[in-house]
């Protein structure tokens, strides 16, 4: 892993046993150790010193979020204007009088 392309926010694993760590900072300490600030889960703060041998182990962990969204956009807003029209009723019982073309005849 190179160290000078990782940026603070970044989460890392493998710099500490079965927990992923938030990057504060990183410094060169020579050729190929650095010295690297990070945040654990539970919020604790930590140093520690990665030499050239110790780099392998370290991954980027990718942001894998429970949801995503990756559907078309455009079915995501129809799917909503149909759900908005549905419930449309809801707040304003006259709804199909005023978007239709007629005119309700009053007798009072």
């Amino acid at each position: 892993m190179n160290f000078e392309t990782i940026k603070p926010g970044d989460r890392i694993k493998g710099l500490i046993p079965g927990v992923s760590a938030q990057i504060i900072s990183s410094q060169p300490l020579g050729d190929d150790t650095f010295e690297v600030y990070f945040r654990k889960n539970d919020g604790s703060l930590g140093q520690q010193v990665v030499f050239p041998d110790g780099a392998g182990s370290l991954s980027i962990e990718t942001e894998d979020l429970p949801w995503k969204f990756d559907a078309d956009a455009a079915q995501v807003k129809l799917t909503s204007e149909v759900y908005r029209i549905k419930l449309a009723h809801l707040f304003d019982p006259h709804l199909a009088v005023h978007t239709s073309l007629i005119d309700p005849l009053c007798t009072k």
